[in-house]
């Protein structure tokens, strides 16, 4: 099943938002002003047979973009956020509510702090939490409350500097923690989870610290495993690469996955598992560097060496009684550019300037997690074929009991693999994606995504550029897709 809709390939203008049962919204803004603060966006609701159930004009700020979205228990959250906010008198922050039951749109609005970094949303009881990394390394975490219709801070920033890694808000206690790497100079660090109350209140707070100055903590995630325990997964790196200059998620590399236990209130020991020592890995990340550390680590007992890579991690995932930790690899490329120039005498000189490429996908990475927060088996996917200009994740990550599904959408076709227990379940599949028209063929591709919609059914879409001679008067089309995916 699939729609098509007319569009450029250069104009990534079009978003949508899977709503489970409910179906998905397909929306962007217009050209039109709704009133003198605020543009028309068009949201339209598709249902699960793929047909348009209504369109509506819903007014947002203006200047106000699409920072992040997120689902929870029956309704979507869309943060338009005006990170620059020329008048100071106006709001900055616009949360639209979509009610999944009701199919209704409510908007609550606030003022938080200019040119900050939207870095993680959680969702609970009906209300919206954003953490924010703001300027001079100032964390804060805001709450979106539906029922007083206001904005307000409820954790304000530590001393020296923080960023906010994740949120996680614990059903069970009620409470929201904030995980947040606290820097103590270039070459120290740990994390800090702090738990708290929606008045700001601080509960309580657990502190990660690593032994080794040698090993330095970067991302992490939380869940909570049963009754008593939470896990945190994350990353680390050795050698102290210097994180307080490290703002960006795009530019931490990361050398390994650490994992602690934490049961009621009290970490337990932090293990750390090299990239190097996981069983396959470079059978689906493609490095050359891989051979030649893994001999210096044999040689070299005194130091421990690794190879560095940038991810982007999913949220923990439950497979059965385990734990999955999933990332996904990837680095920037760039390419230099030469010419020549000549002086006032007509002599050449070489000058030469780097260009950005785009980020390059290399693969998934998978790590399964018992309850001891022992890593029991890793694995992983290949990408072939994704480079973009937006940092985003491309793979869909879904647990269906003990089964584990990989997929993602790139260059019309679907990649697709399943684990169970870290085992590899059949083959690595790589089939076409549905197009309109039988000799339909696909001339480029862009910005191609997937996600998770409901029960076993994906949403695929993207940019196409796409030719059919067999086609009277329009063999050439460019158009934004969707496709309704299902995996048996």
């Amino acid at each position: 099943m699939r729609i098509e809709i007319s569009a450029q390939l250069e104009n990534d203008a079009y978003s949508i938002i899977p709503c489970r049962e409910t179906g998905f919204l397909l929306f962007y803004e217009s050209v039109e002003a709704f009133d003198d603060k605020h543009t028309s966006w068009i949201f339209s609701l598709f249902g699960t047979d793929m047909e348009q159930s209504w369109t509506r004009n819903i007014p947002v700020l203006n200047d106000a973009g699409l920072h992040e979205w997120i689902n929870g228990e029956n309704a979507s959250y869309l943060v338009f956020y005006d990170e620059g906010r020329s008048r100071k008198d106006d709001f900055n922050l616009q949360v639209v509510k979509f009610d999944h039951s009701g199919e209704v749109f409510i908007s609550v609005y606030g003022n938080v702090e200019e040119k900050g970094d939207i870095i993680d949303l959680e969702a609970s009881g009906g209300d919206l939490y954003i953490g924010m990394n703001l300027r001079k390394y100032e964390t804060a975490v805001y709450h979106v409350d539906y029922n007083a219709s206001q904005v307000g801070q409820i954790s304000s920033s530590l001393q020296d500097k923080n960023m906010i890694e994740d949120l996680y808000f614990d059903k069970q206690e009620n409470k929201l923690f904030v995980i947040i790497n606290h820097f103590l100079s270039r070459k120290e660090n740990y994390l800090i989870l702090k738990s708290i109350k929606e008045d700001g209140a601080l509960l309580d707070s657990v502190i990660l610290r690593q032994q080794s100055q040698e090993i330095e903590l970067n991302a992490a995630r939380l869940r909570r495993m049963d009754d008593q325990s939470l896990i945190v997964l994350g990353t680390y790196n050795l050698g102290g690469s210097g994180s307080s200059d490290l703002k960006n998620e795009e530019e931490t590399i990361s050398a390994g996955i650490f994992s602690v236990k934490i049961t009621d209130g009290a970490p337990g020991a932090l293990n750390f598992y090299n990239f190097l020592d996981f069983s396959n890995f470079s059978s689906y990340i493609q490095s050359p560097g891989i051979l030649r550390m893994k001999k210096k680590n044999e040689k070299d007992e005194d130091r421990e060496y690794s190879i560095n890579y940038r991810l982007l991690l999913h949220d923990i995932l439950f497979l059965d009684s385990e734990m999955v930790f999933f990332a996904e690899v990837y680095y920037p490329e760039y390419r230099t550019v030469s010419y020549i120039t000549y002086d006032y005498y007509g002599r050449p000189y070489p000058q030469s300037y780097t260009v950005f490429d785009g980020y390059q996908y290399l693969g998934g990475l998978s790590a399964g997690f018992n309850r001891q927060a022992i890593k029991t088996w890793d694995n992983g996917i290949k990408i072939w074929n994704i480079q973009s200009f937006t940092l985003s994740k491309k793979i869909a990550a879904y647990p269906d009991g003990s089964d584990l599904v990989l997929a993602y959408n790139a260059q019309g076709k679907i990649a697709s693999e399943i684990y169970k227990h870290g085992e590899v379940v059949g083959d690595f599949e790589y089939v076409d994606l549905d197009t309109k028209y039988s000799k339909d063929r696909i001339s480029k591709d862009v910005n191609s995504n997937m996600a998770h919609w409901y029960d076993h059914y994906f949403l695929c879409s993207g940019y196409q550029e796409i030719k059919n001679n067999a086609l009277r008067g329009n063999n050439s089309r460019s158009v934004f897709y969707i496709n309704k995916v299902a995996f048996e």
